[in-house]
């Protein structure tokens, strides 16, 4: 027979509550795609979409937007990540822009991952 002091049982206890309280969350998968085959057709529009630890996984082709930056990660801890190689996944600013802003409070676990980044301006 084993028995259990108090305080042992309310460690017990504790572990109990504290592990029926914890939730296990998975990192969605965002893909990009400009001809419209994946979920966004904008490395954006998946940047706005995701929350931290999810995954935007960018197709190959020469990407760019229209605003200050061609994409800017808003402090999100993500992975953007490009599928195929850094020759083919090119962020261009196109002279008027800047590749990738991270200006946001973005941490050590936002990822950037495979691209070209070419003709970009930041004033």
């Amino acid at each position: 027979m084993r028995i259990i002091s108090s305080a042992q049982s309310w460690i017990s206890f504790f572990l109990l509550i504290l592990s029926a309280s914890v939730t296990l969350t998975t990192a969605d998968i965002l893909s990009v795609n400009p001809d419209g085959s994946g979920d966004f057709t904008s490395i954006q529009e998946a940047v706005d979409a995701a929350d931290d630890g999810d995954w935007v996984l960018v197709s190959p082709g020469i990407h760019t937007e229209p605003g200050g930056q061609v994409v800017d990660l808003v402090g999100k801890d993500i992975i953007l990540r490009a599928t195929g190689t850094a020759q083919e996944t090119i962020l261009d600013g196109e002279g008027m822009r800047r590749g990738i802003y991270c200006g946001n409070g973005e941490t050590r676990s936002t990822l950037i991952q495979g691209f070209t980044i070419r003709n970009c301006l930041a004033t």
